[in-house]
């Protein structure tokens, strides 16, 4: 290698003409003074970031720098893709050999004989043919959608050369050559639009709700109400609050009912992870539309104050956390979930600190959620969420512990669990105990007084229902709780045998549940007892239980967390220590996600 001199760049700065741009003298690496520096700007990123001229994190389908600065994101340039001309033509060769393909006019052989090409076949075939899922809960809640009413129908247009025998054409040998090359290109066109493209089937009458426009949203809102709604909460009958509350509000808000559609667009994506390209863009598409909706509105209910009504505060929180829960179904493992939840949480925090005017007394708070006149499902929706954020977020405080609970269950159905009887409160307390843990350290004594107050109440909590599953359900979430407070207090005891006994007891507890409802709530002991489980056979089981669960509801946040517990596993089989601190493992891994 020849040995690089300093001086020679600097003599031949010196030396150069007169004439030489500084973009020539940049290019030397040496700074000029006066001279300003050129700014490399990236090509990618959205369209919203380019305009502005920010940095953009390029998360898809929107980006995080806008909905944190309270932009519209608009999306990204689509992507082109190129083939070289040998590639191409090698591809349609192969493409055009098997059987049943469609053969370019060019190559299809002179006929001698009358022939009849049907160009039904393949749309009888694609009618005939059911839906093979592999999911029986999917067949036993979502029958309709394997039926003829989302089957597949060929439009073909109007034919001159169409016979009396619907979608099949004649060839004669007596045609000249231009009525014959017409015929070929007419039936070639008619069997690629056959093989790859896919219709709607002609409907009579428009769909029954307003703002469902394609029929792709229209599957992916029957599919909400008949699959989705069902995996959210512990009612899956008539009275599931999702149908009662929620989906009533869709009929005269298009934003809400495009926020239905994301969400079970994306539940069913999750069920049939071999969903066309065609029916992904459907769903970016409406996630596009609901969020632009939800953006204008949410800007406009912040311009105008305590002016806007109720009705109009409690859609566009019921469209947030709908949105928050299409981010937690997709298990991204960004922050866009995280982005949703916030948004809901300072809808409630600027409603709050209007109606009470500064003044933070419990007491006002309480009676300022009652003149709000919100649905109290979706407080406690939104705080049974807002609290188990702070087990995965360190930086997340739950807002108002306890003054979103509900003071009194008026009906004897049940849709959340430990909202109401105070065992969420013991986890924001422990999501409190943490922070002040690595604030201050675990020896310091208020820490450990605090630890020591949680672990009373914990001890001495108990839960309010005569139903088997549902106290089932809360005997894992104390053992999990446990677990986690043990967790802090000390870190390096990972194979203790107060664990151990915490977790078999967790496990047998979850082993023991029945009711399907009662599964929408066990990702969080099941996440906790994973983290701290040691032994081969603690794990074996924790699997099943993770399996049980993304069985039953497929979100994506479910595979997600599994993924973060297999990652402590091998931490700790390679001797990492404290590999049961998930706040180091994501932050390290740069996932977020929710155990809700």
């Amino acid at each position: 290698m020849v040995p690089h001199h300093p001086a020679a760049n600097s003599n031949a700065i010196m030396n150069s003409p007169p004439g030489a741009t500084s973009a020539n003298k940049a290019k030397s690496g040496i700074s000029m003074p006066g001279v300003r520096a050129q700014i490399k700007r990236g090509r990618t990123g959205c369209f919203t970031c380019r305009r502005r001229r920010k940095k953009c994190d390029e998360t898809k389908p929107q980006c995080i720098g806008c909905l944190r600065s309270g932009y519209i994101c608009e999306g990204y340039p689509a992507i082109v893709r190129y083939e070289e001309h040998k590639t191409k033509r090698l591809s349609q060769s192969q493409s055009q050999s098997p059987e049943g393909q469609a053969q370019c006019p060019s190559q299809i052989p002179a006929q001698t004989s009358p022939a009849i090409h049907n160009v039904n076949s393949a749309a009888t075939v694609a009618q005939q043919t059911t839906v093979e899922g592999n999911d029986a809960f999917l067949h036993w809640f979502l029958p309709d959608d394997t039926t003829d009413n989302f089957g597949v129908m060929v439009n073909y247009g109007n034919s001159n050369l169409s016979t009396a025998m619907d979608g099949s054409i004649m060839e004669y040998p007596q045609m000249d050559t231009a009525t014959s090359t017409l015929q070929q290109q007419l039936s070639y066109q008619l069997q690629q639009r056959q093989q790859s493209s896919e219709a709607e089937i002609p409907r009579s009458i428009p769909f029954l709700i307003n703002g469902v426009d394609s029929r792709t949203e229209q599957k992916f809102f029957f599919h909400f109400t008949n699959v989705t709604s069902r995996v959210l909460t512990i009612s899956n009958n008539e009275k599931n609050p999702l149908l009662t509350i929620v989906l009533p509000r869709s009929l005269d808000d298009p934003m809400i009912s495009k926020a239905i559609a994301c969400l079970g667009g994306s539940h069913l994506a999750n069920l049939q992870p071999e969903s066309e390209l065609q029916t992904q863009a459907e769903k970016n598409r409406i996630l596009k539309n609901a969020v632009t909706q939800q953006t204008a509105r949410m800007m406009a209910l912040r311009a105008s104050g305590p002016r806007q009504t109720s009705a109009e505060f409690e859609a566009i929180l019921t469209s947030t956390l709908l949105l928050c829960l299409y981010e937690i179904s997709e298990g991204s493992g960004n922050l866009t979930w995280r982005v949703r939840l916030d948004e809901a949480r300072d809808l409630i925090q600027d409603a709050l600190r209007v109606s009470c005017r500064g003044n933070h007394d419990m007491s006002c708070s309480l009676q300022a959620l009652s003149s709000l006149g919100i649905d109290q499902f979706l407080l406690d929706f939104f705080v049974y969420h807002d609290i188990l954020a702070g087990v995965t977020d360190p930086m997340h405080q739950p807002l108002l512990k306890s003054t979103l609970r509900a003071s009194s269950q008026t009906e004897d159905e049940v849709y959340m669990i430990g909202v109401d009887n105070g065992l969420f409160d013991l986890i924001a307390q422990i999501v409190g105990l943490r922070s002040s843990a690595r604030t201050h350290g675990r020896s310091n004594p208020v820490v450990i007084f605090e630890a020591i107050q949680i672990w009373e109440a914990l001890d001495a909590w108990k839960p309010n229902t005569d139903d088997r599953d549902q106290t089932l359900a809360f005997s894992a979430y104390t053992s999990a709780l446990f677990v986690w407070l043990y967790s802090i207090i000390y870190p390096d005891n990972i194979g203790d045998d107060k664990v151990k006994i915490a977790v078999r007891n967790g496990l047998d507890n979850m082993h023991q549940i029945q009711a399907r409802g009662v599964l929408a709530f066990l990702l969080f002991p099941a996440f906790v007892l994973g983290i701290a489980s040691v032994t081969p056979e603690h794990r074996s089981e924790i699997s099943a239980v993770f399996e049980r669960l993304r069985n039953f509801s497929a979100l994506g946040n479910v595979k997600l967390a599994y993924e973060v517990v297999k990652r402590s596993w091998l931490d700790y089989g390679r001797g990492i220590p404290r590999s049961w601190d998930w706040i180091q493992q994501m932050e390290v891994n740069r996932i977020s996600l929710p155990v809700t």
